[in-house]
């Protein structure tokens, strides 16, 4: 089961450090545990002023699985990928300093790492540790991607 933390959700970035808490042992009351939390589809910069609170309050919460928001190409593809590894190294950081891990999200409609091929480019280079994909087979299946490439190119990740 995931969990999203989203603007208008029951728990939002404005609430979390209150609320998250809480969801995190009412779920545990219930059997249950919350693997991955879902954040807003802009989070996807380390620098945020409440991302290192957002990953921290994470960790101390039990919550070790973060599906980052998505980027988009804004240069070239190459330059691109480039700008988005250096964000992951930042998020590998942080990620290794709360004990937790990152993931982006395959995911179509024209975000980088939309199939399984350029989202391994993104995470080439990374610690799988503390960096990972979200494989979700039906965004594969809507940008043409079968999904027996992706699990074979993602298992094949290092």
């Amino acid at each position: 089961m995931g969990f999203c933390v989203r603007e208008c959700y029951p728990i939002n970035l404005e609430n979390i450090r209150f609320r998250l808490p809480e969801a995190v042992k009412i779920f545990r009351e219930e059997g249950l545990s919350i693997p991955p939390f879902t954040t807003p589809t802009d989070f996807a910069h380390p620098e945020r002023g409440e991302t290192e609170e957002l990953i921290s309050l994470c960790g101390e919460s039990g919550v070790h699985l973060i599906k980052l928001g998505y980027w988009f190409m804004e240069e070239n593809y190459w330059k691109t990928v480039e700008r988005i590894r250096r964000k992951l190294e930042e998020f590998q950081k942080l990620a290794e300093k709360h004990g937790v891990k990152v993931l982006i999200h395959n995911h179509s409609r024209g975000t980088m790492g939309l199939n399984s091929s350029s989202a391994m480019n993104l995470v080439k280079g990374s610690h799988p540790r503390y960096i990972g994909i979200f494989a979700n087979t039906g965004h594969f299946l809507l940008v043409g991607e079968l999904w027996i490439w992706s699990k074979i190119i993602c298992a094949n990740s290092d």
